[in-house]
């Protein structure tokens, strides 16, 4: 076969070398310009979302959270999760604006957020016109109905979500929009004052933070890190920081007392 053993570099060079002319003659047509080959585009490099410290928290986390011989032992916690704590004060704010009973309420509350409309930042978008909620917004409308179908009347439900925007907005200006680190802000400050104000003989500082932390999360549910041997030890196994263990904690709304007591049972077993 001719050409056959015809060494492929000389081909590719006299190709190279060939003039592409800058017009065609088409006798049906006439001239038109000729097409010239373009140069291939260059191809993207396909970015793929690395998992992070932080992620690897929340899965060890919830892996945790799925031993139930684990599960067992947080029940004395009244919010191990931070969902129910924000649902508690959404249920005292709507009760001074209603005339609704308690059990109702709750019922009220529990169906809100079963559908959503209890989310921080959901609530803190719906649109405002000066001191009123839009009543054209569509979350707005979709809510007011649910209080309508409990035998609210509209102005309290419009006037009982109003308020809901507005505490929502602030947790998200302030508070990443997270009802725990509102309560932490306050227990933290008063963890770091704690040494101070009770110096105790022969406690160190940090041992006396660990007992006021302790006595937060018990009488408080109040959701702090005790900052022990248990938390040090998980994090430097898995590597991971303390502040991302928190904000794993944060971002699936759960309590840090019951992070304590999850890391605690593990290091026993």
């Amino acid at each position: 076969m001719r050409g056959v053993g015809r060494p492929a570099g000389k081909f590719i060079n006299r190709m190279n070398r060939m003039a592409v002319p800058d017009t065609l003659e088409n006798p049906a047509i006439g001239t038109m310009p000729a097409r010239r080959p373009q140069p291939a585009a260059p191809e993207k490099e396909i970015k793929m979302n690395k998992p992070t410290n932080v992620h690897k928290a929340e899965y060890l986390l919830k892996a945790m959270l799925f031993d139930t011989e684990k599960a067992a032992q947080l029940s004395a916690y009244a919010w191990a999760s931070e969902s129910s704590r924000w649902n508690e004060l959404v249920t005292i704010l709507a009760s001074q604006g209603c005339d609704l009973p308690d059990e109702d309420l709750r019922e009220l509350t529990k169906y809100l957020s079963d559908l959503g409309h209890l989310d921080i930042q959901r609530l803190a978008g719906i649109r405002l016109v000066g001191d009123q909620v839009d009543p054209s917004d569509e979350e707005a409308r979709k809510i007011v109905q649910v209080f309508k179908r409990k035998k609210v009347p509209e102005k309290q439900a419009l006037q009982i979500l109003l308020q809901l925007c507005q505490m929502a907005a602030s947790l998200v200006s302030n508070f990443g929009g997270k009802i725990q680190i509102y309560l932490r802000s306050s227990g933290e400050a008063m963890l770091k004052q704690a040494p101070k104000l009770f110096p105790l003989q022969g406690i160190s500082s940090a041992a006396t933070r660990r007992i006021f932390a302790r006595w937060f999360q018990k009488v408080m549910n109040m959701p702090v890190l005790l900052q022990d041997a248990a938390v040090s030890n998980f994090c430097k196994k898995n590597d991971i920081s303390v502040a991302e263990l928190v904000e794993a904690a944060d971002n699936i709304n759960l309590n840090l007392a019951i992070v304590d007591e999850l890391l605690a049972l593990e290091a026993v077993n």
